[in-house]
């Protein structure tokens, strides 16, 4: 689109009364013309993508990096002298598992739905203060039970952010590399995964008390423990490592909410709610960012354009039943006639991929112990690798999902990963590890751009958040499949290789939104 003629951005500055902006009659007239969807997607052309954007995919990057260093952080804890300090039977292992992902998946819902009425900033930086002092606080549990208490108010906080950064973030960009950013956004995650490895490697690994056979019973662990120092000493006092590496792995989502705190409303859904003047500001101060100080008059007129049609704000609930009263009436809403298909169609992707993934990907350590890894190979050392390889695939949906599109992108790359489910006994299991990881990362981006895509700014949030809820049911629903089929591998690999093929499968028929403008 043409820009207008630029004025100094000193010439903007004004107060309420004065946000007004004068073009040519025929651009007032040509706006009567498009929809309020193509005019803010004209603004925000207009724009233009730049050091605004660069500075929201850092604090959002982060973001999605400390839900990764959360998520991932249990695996490591679970395989420390936490066992003893703990008392983790097997079975307590699985419910800690369990108890993450449920929080995740009633966070998902709830936080989503909230983003749509309060806004995606303030719903961000609450859910990741909650991430973070669950966490922290999990790091000086005395017992069992409170650890997987905080850790499941933890997982609230991970369920929240995680849908939410992409709703917020794509809200800020125009429709023809949107898919770049996104891409870039959830390339983060892996930011977030070597960072975790990097910290267990380096905390863990130098005081990590010896690994004895796969065979032995926890009492038998903790019998050899007790003869070693697992962990820091000060002062005549004997930190456990475990607890350092928890509270440390705690502090990303603290810095990330401080970030999000200093970040500016989606100015998408101030305008969905009525709020023109500030979501002008918002704009306005992008513009300045984007292009130094000069500013488009056609940006700023289609932003005032879109008052002529003011969305009125809903009013705040006043207590906990009107609030659990709007979350239900909003997910309701996503079942309409207009949603339903979307809705219907990724909620299956979303299921049976992370029934296949997690699945999979959590039964993979037991087949390691039975024998696909030495007893002797560094466990740090392999998940850093595995975190390192999905560069690769990271690269390539980066560069190539704004030109083949999300739904090909995202076939493609489970397809090939359902292959390979089935070579994992033909090849080196930590070979294996590494190039499932980094073919399938490119599926996980695609799958989060295309969500984000496929609804309105009045649910977005809540359909990215109850699309999670339902890939964690899935998960939980695979972690307990493949448990009960732990002896037999071939049956494990075969649940995955269905699973994941299902979800290629029903993405199929799913309606592709790449370089289109976003409602």
């Amino acid at each position: 689109f043409p820009s207008g003629p630029s004025l100094p951005m000193k010439n903007l500055e004004m107060d309420d009364s004065q946000i007004q902006l004068s073009a040519d009659t025929d651009s007032v007239d040509d706006h009567l013309l498009e929809s309020g969807d193509e005019v803010y997607e004209r603004a925000i052309m207009e724009v233009g993508t730049g050091r605004s954007q660069f500075k929201l995919l850092a604090f959002c990057g982060w973001a999605n990096a400390s839900d990764a260093v959360e998520l991932l952080a249990i695996s490591f804890i679970i395989t420390t002298n936490a066992e003893c300090d703990l008392n983790l039977t097997d079975q307590k292992k699985g419910w800690l598992t369990a108890s993450l992902f449920i929080g995740m998946m009633v966070g998902g819902w709830v936080w989503g739905a909230l983003a749509d009425k309060y806004g995606r900033r303030q719903t961000l930086v609450v859910s990741l203060l909650v991430n973070a002092t669950a966490a922290l606080l999990s790091a000086f549990s005395p017992n069992f039970g409170m650890f997987l208490t905080m850790r499941m108010i933890s997982g609230l906080g991970v369920g929240g952010s995680m849908p939410i950064i992409f709703t917020y973030f794509c809200e800020f960009l125009p429709a023809h590399n949107r898919g770049f950013y996104l891409s870039f956004l959830a390339s983060s995650w892996m930011l977030g995964s070597i960072l975790t490895a990097g910290l267990a490697w380096s905390i863990l690994g130098p005081v990590s008390c010896p690994r004895l056979d796969s065979s032995a019973s926890l009492e038998q662990v903790c019998a050899s423990n007790r003869h070693h120092d697992c962990g820091f000493s000060d002062l005549g006092h004997m930190y456990p490592a475990w607890r350092v590496f928890t509270a440390v792995a705690s502090l990303p989502s603290l810095v990330a909410a401080i970030g999000m705190a200093l970040s500016p409303e989606s100015p998408k859904w101030l305008l969905s709610m009525g709020h023109v003047k500030d979501a002008q500001r918002v704009l306005t101060k992008m513009q300045e960012q984007n292009s130094k100080n000069a500013y488009s008059r056609v940006a700023g007129q289609a932003i005032v354009n879109l008052g002529d049609s003011p969305v009125q704000p809903a009013l705040a609930s006043t207590g906990i039943t009107e609030l659990w009263a709007d979350l239900w009436r909003r997910t309701k809403g996503l079942f309409v006639s207009d949603t339903r298909r979307s809705v219907v169609l990724l909620s299956s992707v979303w299921f049976f991929l992370c029934f296949g993934y997690y699945g999979l990907t959590l039964w993979l350590p037991e087949y390691f112990a039975r024998g696909g890894v030495s007893d002797h190979t560094d466990i740090y050392q392999i998940s850093f690798y595995n975190s390192v390889s999905t560069l690769p695939g990271n690269i390539v949906a980066t560069l190539f999902i704004d030109r083949v599109g999300r739904k090909a992108m995202f076939v493609a790359s489970v397809a090939i990963s359902t292959v390979g489910v089935f070579l994992v006994l033909a090849v080196n299991a930590t070979v294996f590890s590494c190039i499932f990881a980094g073919v399938s990362i490119a599926a996980w981006n695609a799958l989060d751009i295309m969500s984000a895509e496929a609804f309105g700014t009045s649910q977005r949030a809540a359909a990215s958040g109850f699309l999670a809820a339902v890939g964690r049911l899935g998960a939980i629903l695979g972690n307990l499949a493949f448990g009960e089929f732990s002896g037999d591998p071939p049956l494990p690999m075969t649940l995955a290789g269905i699973a994941m093929g299902l979800s290629a499968l029903v993405a199929l028929f799913i309606v592709d939104q790449s370089r289109r403008s976003i409602g």
